[in-house]
């Protein structure tokens, strides 16, 4: 399962970015988890990118390190 959490941040903490639909000028934080809700991939970015993108990114490659991964769940905002 693939889920985002948006975390409203100061600009003391590195770079930021303006979630306009959400209003909140932040980072994101995107899981990867198994069924169990284990951790198996973290990523972390500004608020501005979309979740399709932060998506790709989180999933590159993600059949070399988990080959015996079969499906992953989704919300709709992960739509290309």
């Amino acid at each position: 399962m693939v889920d985002r959490q948006r975390v409203k941040t100061t600009a003391v903490g590195g770079e930021r970015g303006d979630d306009a639909g959400k209003k909140v000028k932040g980072h994101k934080r995107a899981l990867l988890v198994d069924t169990y809700g284990l951790v198996l991939r973290v990523l972390v970015h500004t608020a501005d990118i979309q979740e399709s993108e932060g998506a790709a990114w989180l999933l590159a490659n993600v059949g070399h390190a988990f080959p015996d991964l079969q499906h992953i769940w989704v919300d709709t905002g992960y739509q290309a």
